[in-house]
């Protein structure tokens, strides 16, 4: 599993309970061992999405699950509540992304709204901070929606208001929740595992994009027609013969979801 994560405070928990150890050389002070990574990108939107790339070309696959965790104020859940979001918005231009939420849990969802700056009014029944937004729109060009997940433990509210920020406030936090967290770590990595593309597949998509341009809706939907090809058992030489004979990205999806047609309504 890999994370990314704003503050060292924030991290500590994780890297204690993980047992990372502090990778040299890298532009981002980065922690892992051999199923995790994690990033610390500093505070912002800016930081957060340059963290988010770094983090990615790590990656070995697109087959892999991304955390982005942290502290968030709240106009409605209780101080220490973790929960998932649902919807990342961001605050100016206003724009949403909604994180695919397929794993049953007993966590609570929330919106979740990044600014530029600290939120101090809490306007909605939502949450505020300063990365998420910036952490997801990377991500999805990358990995599955499915495998790209927010969570944030409430660290104000408009009751307990946060007045100056404090660092061991912010880890003992997260220390509380690190359980549960594990226990969302556990559930999103068996859902990566179950709904990984296979090497192959996997290979003839990098190829296929390589030889077209894709806009980014056209690789989410590249990706799905993939994942779908692989679910209803269509031979990989059949799809590397349609693929051969389209020639741009909207004949390969098209294609791609004829040839498909048939199957889906036999299964």
């Amino acid at each position: 599993m890999n994370f990314v994560v704003a503050l060292q405070a924030e991290a500590c928990p994780l890297i204690d309970h993980y047992g990372l150890k502090r990778s040299s050389g890298s532009p981002f002070r980065t922690f892992e061992n051999q199923n995790h990574r994690l990033v610390i990108s500093g505070i912002g939107t800016i930081r957060c999405a340059a963290a988010t790339g770094y983090l990615l070309g790590l990656l070995p696959s697109r087959n892999e699950g991304l955390v982005n965790l942290g502290i968030a104020g709240h106009g409605q859940l209780e101080k220490g509540s973790l929960f998932i979001a649902n919807r990342v918005s961001l605050d100016s231009p206003k724009k949403s992304l909604y994180p695919p939420q397929l794993l049953k849990t007993s966590l609570p969802t929330s919106g979740l709204r990044t600014s530029h700056r600290p939120e101090e009014q809490y306007p909605e029944p939502i949450g505020y901070d300063m990365e998420a937004y910036a952490f997801c729109s990377i991500a999805h060009q990358w990995l599955t929606r499915e495998f790209v997940q927010v969570l944030k433990i409430v660290s104000d509210t408009p009751a307990e208001p946060l007045v100056n920020f404090n660092a061991k406030e912010a880890q003992k936090l997260v220390e509380n929740q690190v359980s549960a967290i594990d226990e969302f770590v556990h559930l999103l990595q068996g859902m990566v595992s179950e709904l990984a593309v296979p090497s192959e597949l996997a290979s003839l998509s990098q190829k296929t994009r390589s030889l077209h341009h894709f806009t980014a809706t056209q690789s989410l939907q590249l990706e799905k027609l993939f994942m779908h090809a692989r679910s209803l058992d269509l031979p990989m030489e059949e799809m590397e013969a349609l693929l051969n004979r389209s020639s741009n990205a909207r004949e390969i999806i098209h294609a791609l979801d004829q040839k498909l047609s048939p199957r889906r309504s036999l299964s």
